[in-house]
């Protein structure tokens, strides 16, 4: 299982929302919207494309509602183009073209500046 991490980006909105002084229990929402491409658990045999994850206690109740993860899993979605319903659908497509057209030009460039900025992302 690859491990979805809590980074620094998802913590500053919240943070930004808090004055000096007393603590404001009534902050807004803050979302992490991350499209993966990978499953983020291969254990787990479902088809869901959107993982939800939420700060939970040791009873399972959330902890903490003001932060959510939500992961779009790309190997999940296997649609055809013939078959979107939705818009999420659509979206999936979108985002599954664009990251195997990202993966067919990384083995066809051999120069250039998308070839560059490719080896500065590892």
């Amino acid at each position: 299982m690859k491990t979805p991490c809590f980074c620094p980006e998802t913590t500053l909105p919240i943070q930004q929302q808090v004055k000096k002084g007393e603590w404001n229990f009534y902050l807004d929402p803050v979302y992490l919207v991350a499209i993966v491409d990978f499953v983020l658990d291969e254990d787990r045999n479902d088809s869901q494309v959107l993982c939800s994850i939420q700060l939970k206690d040791q009873t399972c109740r959330v902890f903490f509602d003001k932060l959510t993860l939500l992961y779009i899993e790309l190997p999940k979605f296997n649609k055809r183009e013939e078959a979107l319903e939705t818009t999420s659908d659509k979206w999936a497509c979108t985002c599954s073209s664009i990251c195997l057209t990202c993966k067919t030009a990384r083995g066809r460039c051999k120069s250039g500046f998308f070839s560059a900025s490719l080896r500065r992302r590892r």
